[in-house]
């Protein structure tokens, strides 16, 4: 497409799969009654995405039929097939939402993270954890913290320098914790960072829609180095 973003250029790419079979609802008139049968079809669906490779970053519709997961696991076969380098996703997260969710809460009890090194530009908040893992020479890192008679720490941590460092997209997160007498549990994977756009299958609105939310993406992500 010929797009760059701060040197970095930007390659779009479509990934498909045909759907050869699938559960409908059938209303049977007989019995007065719906039930699930087995359709074949040739239905194809297909996602558009783009990657900023000196980001580490790939932004991809969600779509019927190829949903995130779906997504994953056909972009890592296809990639395996041409790189013998390992290959992992980690979502971006509403870091501004999860911390406010948080702050509400009168104590936090439990935190487990599942954490991989960044980039080499990483931000200066959660530098100490990343050059922790970095230096372990590790692919990830499993840490998790409790203290069921008082709270964690929230705030100027390493409980907050690793939700930071999740959040900003390498790695996952759950905490559990209290708000009055009332448990709470948080999954960061509930607040990832996702944007509606346009339904029609317009290939070019699409991609302009696209576009402009990976340069607010990377943007925010060299605001907070």
């Amino acid at each position: 497409m010929g797009k760059y973003l701060n040197g970095n250029e930007i390659k779009f790419g479509r990934l498909g799969r045909t759907v050869t079979e699938k559960f409908e609802t059938i209303y049977d008139q007989v019995v007065h009654s719906y039930r699930k049968e087995l359709i074949k079809s040739v239905e194809a669906v297909y996602s558009n995405f783009f990657i900023v490779a000196g980001y580490n970053l790939i932004a991809f519709e969600d779509r019927y039929n190829l949903n995130r997961n779906k997504f994953i696991k056909i972009f890592t076969k296809f990639w395996q097939k041409y790189d013998a380098s390992e290959i992992g996703f980690d979502f971006l997260k509403d870091e501004i939402e999860i911390f406010d969710i948080i702050k509400t809460w009168d104590r936090l009890t439990e935190a487990s993270f599942d954490l991989t090194p960044s980039n080499p530009s990483s931000r200066e908040d959660y530098r100490p954890v990343d050059n922790m893992i970095r230096k372990a020479s590790a692919k990830r890192a499993k840490l998790k913290f409790e203290n069921k008679n008082d709270t964690l720490s929230k705030e100027n941590s390493i409980i907050q320098q690793s939700m930071s460092m999740a959040t900003d997209g390498y790695g996952e997160f759950k905490l559990k914790g209290l708000k009055g007498s009332i448990v709470q549990n948080f999954n960061s994977i509930s607040k990832i960072t996702t944007k509606e756009i346009s339904s029609v299958d317009d290939l070019k609105a699409v991609l302009g829609q696209i576009y402009q939310e990976v340069i607010k993406i990377v943007k925010g992500k060299q605001n907070n180095e």
